[in-house]
């Protein structure tokens, strides 16, 4: 009964006044409960810009509050030229140190979080998709071709990627062969920062999008970013354990019959049952050979090597069975390497603090400007049963970075060059502008 009021003071809390982000010139916020409508976003919006215009404004809704679309018209009132995007994220959202997820029984009913970009973003595209038949058109006189003919960019592009879970029972592409179409379109593109491009995003549960103007029942919608420096953590939240095998038959269905000529479940029950096994749930890292795409002068630090996939079940003939709900038929190969995993809450935040501590390093200490979140549904609080511990974890390494995000029924980022849909995985996009 005492939710209410502590929602309307946290809400109070996190609407974090613009002074707070002055040195970022970004700025979050996040409105719960009966404080959580178009108009009052909007207000925030125009209260944290006075006689100025954002570049781009991010923004998720979640529960039974207003839809994406009635809190884009509100802001876009008060916004001039910005760039607006939003999406419904009903599994939950993100905003600074906060998480409202689905699963808290004291979470309030309804959230609208916020993330403000300046001016000095640089050039931003929107694109919006109707239909999941190729990669839409970008939006403000872009070109993806454009991106794929300029190597000498300086900065290496990159793309935010929301989609809907739909795609998931879609007959004719996967959700793989879909993120591949975004990595071919950027390929290649800005080979002179020596920087791989970045693709970071997530399936949302919600189903409409605002972008620039257009409402749509969300197929996939982004924004392409052509001039900011945009770093990529993909946190899966599980350790390498024991020495690596190689995959020596597979079946459809994301099936591994046999590990070193063994039957898959006989070799990992060889090595899961030694004294020395951490405690956790096993997980399957499979190598991943990016030959395909393969740019040698291009810079991998900081993204994994192993795509983390659960072990979900045995046959009677001894192979294993990898997580469902995404592509594995694509990323299975005879011959390919393979590691055991261990996936366990220690895991789950060393990992997610050790990769914003090396992008910190990385950037001689210099934190994000701003960032947003794609988590597993499957983690925050429905894992360690208590609001806000990854989000923390997050700005305890950072410092204030205005960040938002959601939960999600799936998360994209990069293992070595390519961009691939993740499970139990935490994916941040980590934006640093230019240089006022």
């Amino acid at each position: 009964a005492a939710r209410p009021l502590v929602s309307s003071l946290r809400g109070v809390a996190s609407q974090r006044l613009a002074a707070r982000h002055r040195s970022t010139s970004a700025v979050s916020f996040l409105l719960e409960g009966d404080g959580a409508t178009p108009v009052a976003a909007a207000r925030r919006l125009a209260e944290a810009f006075p006689g100025e215009e954002p570049g781009v404004v991010l923004y998720l809704t979640r529960g039974t509050g207003p839809t994406a679309a009635a809190v884009g018209e509100a802001m876009a009132e008060h916004t001039g030229d910005a760039l607006l995007l939003g999406v419904s994220a009903h599994a939950g959202v993100i905003c600074d140190d906060q998480e409202v997820q689905l699963g808290d029984d004291t979470a309030p009913l309804s959230s609208i979080a916020v993330l403000a970009l300046p001016q000095r973003v640089g050039v931003v595209r929107p694109f919006q998709a109707l239909n999941w038949e190729g990669v839409p058109p970008l939006g403000r006189g872009g070109s993806w071709v454009d991106l794929a003919l300029d190597p000498d960019r300086e900065v290496a592009p990159s793309c935010l990627l929301l989609a809907d879970a739909s795609i998931l029972s879609h007959a004719d592409i996967s959700i793989d062969q879909y993120l591949s179409f975004i990595d071919q379109r950027l390929a290649g593109s800005g080979a002179k920062s020596g920087k791989p491009h970045t693709v970071i995003g997530g399936l949302t549960l919600g189903g409409q999008s605002y972008v620039d103007g257009t409402v749509a029942k969300l197929k996939s919608c982004g924004l392409v970013f052509e001039s900011t420096s945009v770093s990529a953590l993909v946190a899966q939240g599980a350790e390498p354990y024991a020495d690596e095998m190689e995959i020596t038959g597979i079946a459809e269905g994301g099936v591994v019959t046999h590990l070193d000529g063994q039957p898959a479940i006989e070799r990992i029950t060889e090595i899961s049952e030694r004294e020395d096994r951490p405690s956790g749930e096993l997980f399957l890292g499979l190598k991943v050979d990016d030959a395909a795409v393969d740019h040698s002068q291009l810079d991998r630090s900081g993204r994994p090597e192993y795509l983390i996939r659960k072990l979900i079940a045995r046959t009677d003939s001894g192979a294993c069975v990898l997580m469902g709900g995404v592509s594995n038929d694509d990323v299975l190969e005879e011959g390919q390497t393979c590691k055991l995993h261990i996936f366990s809450r220690p895991s789950v935040l060393k990992q997610l603090r050790e990769a914003a501590e090396a992008d910190l390093q990385a950037h001689s200490g210099r934190p994000p400007d701003a960032a947003f979140i794609v988590c597993c549904g499957a983690r925050g609080f429905n894992l360690f049963n208590a609001s806000g511990v990854e989000a923390e974890t997050l700005n305890e390494a950072w410092g204030d970075v205005p960040t938002i995000g959601f939960f999600a029924a799936g998360e994209f980022g990069p293992v070595g060059l390519r961009t691939f849909a993740h499970a139990y995985t935490n994916t941040v996009l980590a934006l640093r502008f230019p240089e006022a």
